[in-house]
């Protein structure tokens, strides 16, 4: 069980206007104050508001920290002032005497946390990071962009919306979801993949999916609103690429 975020800094929660900019945010941040101590950070910089929103709200459940390679967390104020309600520790590569891409500095962040590998997941842009954790035992999350690491997330920490049974769709080809009664989820029909299956058999509270091929794509889908239906019929599986959760849908006849 997953009990301790452990996220990447630079490019991550914190980002470049510039986009251009090939270097370390550290060496931008030293450069600046090298040239100009009063300089507006917000200028240069700016901050993974949506991100950081998500990573207050597992707070409630998780502990939330920081491994970083810089200092820049220490060093400007605006930083601190953004960061320290959220994180419970912020642990430097500089600090702990060792690379990110050092595999023995996941282990003393576990043993710093007072916890096991597995129950840490990191997030991290840069694949060799990854790697080092992940060959300790972390669970890991490789970050390409902020929507990507939110559905992935999401569905690690089983904070996907639950599965709904929704009625009244109607079907044109066998193709395509042009409509519905009601929609209980944010599912966006026309970003997702879709599937039309059959039921092969409903059980108190899980079904399980057949192709028309027979192999199974999908068990043991839960919903409380499930309705018990005692005869073979329709469905959809809808998979949305965007929402990053599943949503069933009965045909209407």
């Amino acid at each position: 069980m997953i009990r301790v975020i452990l996220s990447d800094f630079s490019r991550v929660i914190l980002q470049v206007k510039d986009k251009t900019y090939k270097g370390t945010l550290n060496g931008l941040y030293q450069e600046l104050v090298a040239k100009n101590k009063t300089f507006n950070f917000y200028d240069y910089y700016e901050f993974n508001e949506e991100l950081l929103t998500f990573y207050k709200k597992l707070k409630r459940n998780y502990s939330v920290n920081i491994f970083t390679l810089g200092s820049i967390q220490k060093n400007s104020a605006e930083v601190k002032k953004r960061i320290r309600n959220i994180f419970d520790n912020v642990f430097s590569s500089k600090d702990l005497g060792l690379n990110k891409n050092d595999s023995r500095s996941y282990i003393l962040i576990a043993k710093k946390l007072h916890k096991k590998p597995e129950e840490i997941l990191f997030i991290d842009d840069q694949e060799e990071n990854i790697k080092a954790a992940k060959k300790m035992g972390l669970k890991t999350v490789l970050f390409e962009n902020t929507h990507m690491l939110l559905s992935k997330l999401k569905i690690l920490l089983d904070l996907a919306t639950p599965i709904n049974w929704l009625i009244g769709v109607k079907i044109y080809n066998q193709s395509a979801i042009t409509s519905a009664s009601s929609f209980s989820l944010p599912v966006n029909p026309w970003s997702a993949a879709l599937m039309i299956l059959k039921v092969n058999n409903f059980g108190s509270g899980h079904s399980f999916f057949k192709t028309s091929t027979q192999s199974i794509i999908g068990a043991g889908l839960y919903s409380s609103a499930s309705p018990k239906i005692d005869k073979v019929g329709l469905l959809i599986v809808l998979n949305s690429l965007n929402n990053g959760f599943l949503a069933s849908f009965k045909l209407s006849r």
